[in-house]
């Protein structure tokens, strides 16, 4: 209930809560029990912006989702794993995680984090300087997620569309990204309130035919988004 009524923007009681259900898992549930707990207090510091801290916990799901086969847990794990090591800048750890997330994730039927895997390398050859290669990885990634039903993430893979947009001065495809962007959807992570102000400025500039200004709001939109480590 708390992660959506958050919208995955989480709160510090909301990671307290989590950390009470390790306690209790620890002294009362079985190992599975204990994986899934330490997995859950990994995505709530994840999300509540201490993406250094949840590496710790999801390791250690990771690990126990390893030894009891537990691949739905290993999936998540990896998941989030991956998306920790792109918020830190954590390459190598990237590297290791995302093909076993790549693999692992359809073999399973779990689209979801198949698509952010594929976003995962999308973000990879983006930051390589492949934008040919990064757009078509995201919009891989976009595409499996309408198919699946939606992903509450979604930016993982439009923040790196919109950047090779701006990149390449297409003002049509840099305001479609935006909107999804900026999409009210409750089942949507919100942006921060900044980013959220900045990136309608430009999506306005737009409107109002301010190309110029408009592409620089973007370009704004995107320091402050790479800053807070979400592209």
């Amino acid at each position: 209930m708390r992660l959506r009524q958050e919208r995955y923007r989480l709160s510090a009681r909301t990671v307290e809560i989590f950390r009470h259900k390790l306690e209790l898992a620890v002294k009362f549930g079985t190992a599975y029990d204990k994986a899934w707990a330490q997995f859950m207090v990994g995505f709530s510091l994840l999300w509540h912006g201490e993406p250094a801290r949840a590496v710790e916990w999801l390791e250690k799901s990771l690990d126990g989702a390893v030894q009891m086969g537990a691949r739905l847990l290993e999936v998540r794990s990896l998941t989030y794993l991956s998306v920790a090591s792109r918020k830190t800048r954590d390459l190598p750890a990237l590297h290791a995680y995302n093909p076993r997330l790549l693999e692992l994730a359809p073999a399973i039927g779990e689209h979801t984090y198949h698509g952010i895997g594929q976003a995962n390398q999308g973000w990879l050859a983006w930051r390589e300087g492949d934008d040919q290669q990064a757009a078509r990885l995201c919009k891989s990634a976009v595409d499996i997620w309408v198919a699946s039903g939606g992903n509450m993430f979604h930016g993982l893979a439009e923040w790196v569309l919109l950047a090779i947009a701006v990149n390449r001065r297409d003002q049509g495809q840099a305001e479609l990204w935006a909107q999804d962007l900026l999409d009210p959807n409750s089942f949507y992570q919100p942006l921060e309130e900044e980013v959220a102000k900045r990136l309608k400025e430009a999506l306005k500039a737009c409107q109002e035919g301010e190309t110029s200004a408009a592409f620089r709001l973007f370009e704004q939109t995107l320091e402050l988004v790479k800053s807070s480590g979400e592209l």
